[in-house]
């Protein structure tokens, strides 16, 4: 029987407080299960905000990832699936554990056993680190396939970014790895595309445009974007970027898309 590919693990990092890390991962998630059909597990690492689940559903969670790590020993697929928050069918979250400081219960071998049973068993693993860089997280960046290192058109965001980017150097990750990934984005800002590029010395991957309407509806009713405003810019923004991150083969890529976009949607909907 042929082994079933490996699913890609992509890590999410915050350059700066706020830049909206947890709202692009659970989107991303959620499109990439939706558009993609594909099997998407995100896994909610911010231990001291992290708040995922929120975003895109009004379950809560009955076990989170504090308590996976507690049963560690015998941890297998039927286990983790029993301890995730179900959104869809092909979309789970293991939520971050509920108290803040969950101590020895999360280490980096811990995670490490996660996240390769995990790409076992699902096309994608998302997961959102918040802001954190420490001992224990670094074993998750080394065991991705990419980082997203989101920051909004600032310059504090900037600075935060350049930090960052020093440090996955020093860890050894090569250049290809790592994303820029503009949040909230305004070609009419003072600090372009292409000055972010030159100042950081990487290409920036993706942007989510700034709808501030849209964006701050999904979060306070729990619904993701596609599900809310479908015809909205940051919509549109999560399409394409499913596009390139799912491999289509011969199927039409437009049609793959448009598909969503087509049905029913409301002038309400629409975003600039």
């Amino acid at each position: 029987v042929a082994q079933q590919p490996e699913g890609k693990v992509l890590s999410f990092v915050s350059a700066k407080g706020g830049a909206g890390t947890t709202f692009v991962a659970a989107n991303l998630s959620h499109a990439l299960s939706l558009l993609g059909k594909k099997r998407v597990l995100l896994i909610d690492l911010n231990t001291a905000f992290g708040d995922a689940t929120l975003y895109v559903s009004d379950i809560k969670p009955e076990r989170t990832l504090a308590d996976v790590c507690r049963d560690i020993h015998r941890l297998d697929i039927n286990l983790l699936e029993s301890s995730v928050v179900r959104v869809s069918s092909t979309f789970s979250i293991l939520a971050a554990p509920a108290e803040p400081d969950p101590g020895g219960d999360l280490s980096a071998d811990h995670l490490e056993t996660i996240v390769q049973l995990a790409r076992r068993h699902f096309d994608f693993v998302i997961i959102d680190l918040g802001r954190q860089v420490n001992s224990v997280t670094v074993r998750v960046l080394d065991n991705s396939d990419s980082i997203y290192l989101v920051l909004q058109q600032s310059l504090p965001d900037l600075r935060g970014a350049r930090h960052l980017i020093e440090i996955f150097g020093s860890l050894g990750y090569r250049r290809e790895k790592v994303h820029l990934l503009l949040n909230r984005f305004e070609s009419s800002a003072p600090l372009s595309t292409g000055e972010i590029e030159r100042i950081l010395d990487l290409r920036v991957d993706s942007r989510v445009p700034n709808n501030f309407e849209v964006a701050n509806d999904s979060i306070n009713q729990g619904v993701p974007v596609l599900q809310l405003a479908r015809n909205s810019t940051i919509a549109k923004s999560l399409g394409d970027w499913v596009n390139r991150l799912v491999d289509t083969g011969s199927v039409n890529k437009s049609g793959l898309i448009r598909r969503i976009f087509v049905r029913g949607g409301d002038s309400s909907s629409n975003g600039s």
